[in-house]
């Protein structure tokens, strides 16, 4: 080691006072103002080269996380020159000649341990954090509300959901779209080929509508069983009944008959059925 006290010329260059310590010409040196210059070195568990400061599982300085094939062994799938870095292994460093590490698409190089990067352009990768309220996993991206307990979870898998709790909550929406909701409302919308507005719902083709005020006009309706209730009027399967009369009819074929004690009054375009007892049977209604 060597004393240069009197190097003004080096204090006129630098802007420090003149070497007090020095080795090796630049590569180390301490000048008497205490500025301290060395091109690498080690501090406790820290290494330090010309492009990065680091312990080998975090760091700073420049590093280039490669990416090579698509079996990439780098956990966010593209290659990054980052700045800051952390893993939870030690990395293997390539250096180049100015001291820049590359570390290697290969499980040798520890790179699937890779936790967070920063770019050298500020982008941030990381396997899980938080940024506000939301936490980020490295399949899922999610938030709950600490008073209600509500949230919303939305998964890599392209599926999403939301509200209670539980591990799905009060709504569900698959990665194929198929849905699930515990209740709707909408004032406007479309669900497959229905059309929803604030009058009503009705099919695209308007063979069908269902109006807010309790309409509804069919141009076809088929049903094939339980029991359909218009006012006072019932009908079931197989007969029709409103307190005074109860017909029997297969209203497919056409043929029918009513019975009751007390039949009423049941009129058809070639029949009409009067009285208190007895059976009628004729042509459809």
């Amino acid at each position: 080691m060597n004393s240069d006290p009197n190097n003004e010329s080096y204090s006129s260059i630098t802007g420090h006072n003149s070497k007090a310590f020095f080795a090796n010409g630049e590569n180390f040196y301490v000048t008497h103002d205490g500025y301290l210059r060395s091109t690498s070195g080690k501090i406790a568990n820290w290494t330090i080269n010309k492009a990065r400061l680091s312990d080998g599982n975090v760091g700073m300085g420049q590093v280039v996380f490669q990416k090579e094939n698509n079996n990439s062994k780098n956990p966010f799938g593209e290659e990054i020159t980052a700045r800051f870095w952390g893993a939870s292994s030690a990395l293997t460093f390539n250096d180049d000649n100015d001291g820049v590490g590359t570390v290697a698409d290969n499980s040798n190089s520890g790179i699937e341990n890779l936790n967070f990067a920063v770019s050298n352009t500020g982008k941030l990768y990381s396997k899980a954090g938080k940024i506000g309220g939301w936490n980020i996993e490295q399949n899922k991206l999610w938030s709950i509300n600490k008073d209600s307990g509500n949230g919303i979870r939305i998964n890599a898998d392209g599926s999403m959901s939301g509200g209670g709790s539980g591990n799905e909550g009060s709504w569900v929406i698959n990665a194929n779209g198929k849905s699930s909701f515990y209740g709707i409302n909408a004032h406007t919308g479309k669900i497959g080929n229905c059309i929803i507005d604030e009058d009503g719902i009705h099919a695209k083709n308007e063979s069908w509508t269902i109006n807010q005020n309790g309409s509804a006009s069919f141009d076809n309706i088929s049903v094939t069983g339980g029991i359909i209730t218009l006012g006072h009027t019932t009908i079931t399967g197989s007969s029709l009944s409103n307190g005074g009369y109860k017909t029997e009819a297969n209203f497919e074929s056409g043929p029918f008959k009513a019975t009751g004690a007390n039949a009423g009054s049941l009129q058809g375009n070639n029949i009409a059925v009067n009285g208190s007892t007895g059976q009628q049977e004729g042509n459809s209604m």
